[in-house]
């Protein structure tokens, strides 16, 4: 008879080789250095700046610039709006329904992996949505992955601090399939 604990614990060891090969081998791969990764890190909080100030200015060269660094299946995944795309943010963002004021962001957080990079962001804002008052200080997380040599914003999500994310993804079939399974483990 086998032991069910040996072969768990085997299991468990291929599973974490396995892992720590994939997540290192393309690091090691790409020849990251340090400075690299410090202006990788420049790069992407350009985009970011460029991001908050094109909300403030809505100027359409700043618009496009933004747009051309966003990957055409960027998601953006808000509690108070659910999960939109790309032309979706972009189409909201010019609207004359939302005006954002000024935006005050703390130093950014962003670790770049090689060709992934992730940054964490905390900003203060003044805005109206349709007259209403938006204001606050806002929490976001992004994903940019670097493509043909430049970064591609790829995903993001965020929200106001404070406010609830609902319990389920909601978002259009364009985004996510709808029959993508979920799961769930039981002791």
């Amino acid at each position: 008879m086998k032991n069910p604990v040996g072969d768990i614990e085997q299991f468990l060891w291929i599973v974490t080789v396995v892992v720590f090969t994939a997540c290192t081998i393309p690091a090691v791969a790409s020849g990251s250095t340090k400075t690299d990764d410090t202006a990788d890190a420049a790069r992407i909080v350009q985009i970011e700046k460029d991001f908050a100030e094109m909300q403030i200015t809505k100027d359409a060269k700043k618009i496009a610039t933004v747009a051309a660094v966003m990957s055409d299946e960027l998601y953006w995944n808000h509690p108070a709006t659910g999960v939109v795309t790309k032309t979706e943010l972009l189409e909201a963002i010019q609207s004359k329904d939302y005006v954002l004021a000024s935006t005050t962001f703390q130093p950014f957080l962003v670790k770049v992996y090689g060709s992934t990079a992730i940054v964490h962001c905390i900003n203060s804002s003044i805005a109206t949505y349709k007259g209403k008052d938006i204001s606050g200080t806002f929490v976001s997380f992004d994903v940019f992955e670097k493509q043909n040599g430049r970064w591609v914003w790829v995903a993001f999500e965020g929200g106001k601090v404070g406010d609830k994310f609902a319990d389920k993804i909601v978002c259009n079939a364009s985004i996510c399939s709808p029959n993508q399974p979920g799961f769930s483990f039981k002791r």
